[in-house]
């Protein structure tokens, strides 16, 4: 069902389609999900939380404690992203620095995975997927500045994280946990992945039904989310 092979007959699926396809913009929805290129803004809450991730992942080749030292920002961070980088270098060590895990899925860092039995392709980041040296495993999801209000598993990132790396997911009993950076806080949830996996595999068919309803490049909506749109060029409800 799943992999991470590319194909041209896989739909992009991402995490704003899943969670917002509904609201969106019908137009963008369907450029969206078809991979239309587009114009790529600035993403600077992305650009730290891909470095820190990134950094928090060589921090845990082996079953190693983080550390400061495994913290360091790149050159091509803006003042402002420094300072939010280094913030949350400090929190991630503050809240992880006590145990040593180590990566579990070296695959995942990848960017896509292939789900056949949807006919899509999951593409994002999938956050942290580490284990204890006693094999306890943890899903850790990384966020810089979080205003979620869902219950950690009822979440889309959760839930698409885990749909990410099947393989993983249902081997069993494990931990998800949610970690802001920025506010610097973390909550967590205790799941079987493989218990879970009709669910996470529903959700998605049925959310992927959503996102190919919704869709509809003839039908533009100008609203909030056009200062933000990638496809704002040749956008007919601009005219």
């Amino acid at each position: 069902m799943e992999s991470t092979e590319s194909g041209p007959e896989y739909a992009r699926v991402t995490v704003r389609q899943l969670a917002r396809a509904e609201s969106t913009c019908p137009r963008r929805l369907d450029l969206d999900h078809q991979d239309t290129r587009a114009n790529r803004g600035a993403n600077r809450g992305f650009r730290v939380r891909a470095q820190i991730e990134a950094d928090a992942r060589l921090a845990h080749t082996g079953f190693r404690r983080p550390d400061a030292a495994h913290f360091r920002a790149t050159d091509d961070l803006f003042p402002e992203e420094r300072q939010v980088y280094e913030t949350a270098a400090r929190w991630y060590v503050a809240l992880f620095g006590d145990e040593p895990m180590a990566v579990a899925d070296i695959d995942t860092h990848e960017f896509e995975t292939i789900a056949r039995r949807t006919g899509v392709r999951l593409v994002g980041g999938a956050g942290l997927a580490l284990e204890a040296p006693e094999g306890r495993r943890e899903l850790r999801m990384l966020s810089i500045g979080d205003r979620s209000t869902e219950e950690l598993l009822d979440s889309a990132s959760v839930r698409f994280a885990l749909l990410r790396r099947p393989d993983w997911t249902r081997l069993g009993p494990l931990r998800v946990v949610r970690a802001d950076l920025l506010g610097g806080w973390a909550v967590a949830a205790d799941t079987d992945g493989a218990e879970l996996w009709p669910d996470l595999r529903e959700w998605l068919q049925d959310r992927v039904s959503v996102i190919r309803a919704h869709a509809d490049k003839r039908r533009p909506r100008a609203g909030w989310e056009c200062a933000r749109c990638p496809y704002i060029a040749g956008c007919a409800a601009l005219r």
